[in-house]
């Protein structure tokens, strides 16, 4: 198991290394593929090793923080989990239950690496709620909650009273997909 340390240190290690937070310049820099798939319809994303090296597949039709949070989210896949992958795909369909291990742990690699202590710190420090602070912050309020719950085990005094729900990336899938219904048909 992976520990909130352990997963700080990585994406601190990751984010120096190649000067940025974007998930896709650094699956890139790691020469790893990183396919955008617009024949994806319920399937936000997965992770696969193929020939030996790590395939980051994105729904294409995702927009966004919300693509970028999925594909930070595979990443931490290649990461943390890819002998899990050498028998078989990690699929989107294995993350709804986020109390299942690997998923949290890719969810708190997602939430490491595209939000800072110091961005969050700021933005909470102004009195904004947390869903306030998520729209401030361009991203997802369950990915904060991960955020600041794993800050929290960092020894940052904050006060959490939600945990994000089991089915938390099925809630953004929806979410996602009505926001793309109506900016297509108005």
């Amino acid at each position: 198991m992976a520990s909130a340390e352990y997963i700080r240190r990585i994406t601190d290690e990751l984010a120096e290394r190649f000067g940025t937070r974007d998930p896709v310049e650094i699956a890139q820099g790691l020469n790893l593929l990183y396919y955008e798939r617009a024949d994806f319809r319920e399937l936000l994303g997965m992770y696969a090793v193929v020939n030996d090296t790590g395939c980051i597949f994105v729904n294409g039709n995702l927009t966004g923080s919300t693509a970028q949070m999925i594909a930070a989210h595979e990443l931490g896949h290649d990461r943390l989990h890819r002998t899990l992958a050498e028998d078989g795909a990690i699929w989107d369909f294995q993350y709804y239950d986020i109390a299942g291990r690997q998923e949290y742990e890719a969810n708190a690699f997602a939430a490491q690496l595209l939000l800072t202590d110091e961005a969050v710190m700021e933005v909470l420090r102004e009195g904004y709620t947390v869903t306030e602070a998520a729209g401030i912050l361009g991203f997802d309020e369950r990915l904060l909650l991960i955020k600041l719950n794993e800050m929290k085990k960092a020894g940052h005094h904050l006060n959490l009273s939600a945990v994000p729900s089991g089915d938390f990336l099925r809630q953004v899938r929806t979410t996602d997909r009505r926001m793309m219904q109506e900016e297509y048909y108005g």
